[in-house]
């Protein structure tokens, strides 16, 4: 396997575990869903890289959203949409997916 597969198992979990504790709390005191999708990708490029075969891992919420002024800047260190927060989960989330060789997406709906 490519891409750092040798030292990718904990910085997948953390980057997962950090995703996933974005959106909780994004969802706040209200609750709701968080969904985590596995699935199979078939010939697709990595970094310049074609891969035969890949991992995709969607995970998503049913939150309000991510602020239209925020969209552009989010994986960007020190910003937050949050009231104290540091800026630094995300931005840390999208280094360890790019020392795997993966690429965050964020679907708008």
């Amino acid at each position: 396997m490519q891409g750092g597969a040798d030292k990718s198992n904990g910085d997948l979990r953390s980057y997962i575990t950090g995703a996933d504790s974005n959106a909780l709390q994004a969802l706040g005191d209200a609750g709701g869903i968080i969904t985590l999708r596995t699935r199979t990708a078939f010939q697709i490029s990595l970094h310049g890289t074609r891969h035969r075969l890949a991992a995709r891992i969607d995970i998503g919420d049913n939150g309000p959203g991510v602020p239209a002024q925020l969209q552009d800047t989010l994986f960007y260190p020190m910003v937050s949409g949050r009231e104290g927060g540091t800026g630094l989960g995300l931005s840390i989330a999208r280094n360890l997916i790019d020392w795997n060789s993966a690429i965050p997406l964020i679907f708008r709906q």
